[in-house]
């Protein structure tokens, strides 16, 4: 399992990319096509997570469109999601693709719930934690917004 934002991706599968600290700034191919090549490449299942969250296993592609522009402005939402991942491929191991999208899913729906009200990074963070903690299956499933390709 892999899961890293663009830049990093890149740069493990030798792409050109430039990173600064964790933050992507600059990555040779879209993040799809980044996702593909990686599982491929590396033999693992890879999550690409940006504005829209890529997962490929080498041969289907995910896109994941949950989640909100906030999660971009807390330190640690990248560790949260790397994490959050794990958890998820490690109850559902036999199926890591499936459970690495219902994890961004998982996050994504819990940073739209979070940002509902908060009126900036701060009190986003915190309402994060709680938003994550009080995540349901019937809301996931309800609010997952992904194509399958």
């Amino acid at each position: 399992m892999l899961r890293g934002n663009a830049g990093e991706v890149a740069s493990l599968i030798g792409a050109k990319a430039e990173v600064r600290g964790v933050e992507s700034i600059n990555a040779a191919g879209d993040p799809e096509t980044l996702a593909r090549t990686a599982a491929r490449a590396l033999g693992v299942v890879a999550s690409v997570t940006g504005p829209i969250d890529y997962v490929s296993d080498g041969q289907r592609v995910a896109a994941i469109a949950n989640g909100h522009a906030l999660l971009t402005r807390v330190t640690g939402t990248g560790c949260i999601s790397t994490a959050i991942t794990g958890c998820f491929v490690a109850v559902r191991n036999a199926e890591p693709f499936e459970a690495a999208v219902e994890a961004l899913v998982a996050l994504g729906v819990a940073g739209e719930d979070a940002a509902v009200g908060s009126p900036g990074p701060g009190t986003f963070h915190v309402r994060l934690y709680d938003a994550l903690a009080a995540l349901d299956p019937a809301t996931l499933d309800g609010r997952a917004r992904v194509q399958v390709q």
